[in-house]
């Protein structure tokens, strides 16, 4: 597929890395945002697709 992972972070160290920088976390749908609020809470992995 030629993707480079280097690129983009997985959706967990993109999470951690926008709340380490201040930005907040995104609304996205309610589900989502359990899903992120349980990630955050801990630290657990609960990566998602749209």
């Amino acid at each position: 597929m030629n993707i480079n992972p280097n690129k983009y972070f997985c959706s967990i160290e993109a999470l951690f890395t926008r709340i380490a920088k201040g930005k907040g976390v995104p609304h996205i749908n309610p589900v989502v945002d359990l899903g992120n609020a349980i990630s955050l809470k801990y630290t657990l992995p609960m990566g998602h697709t749209i």
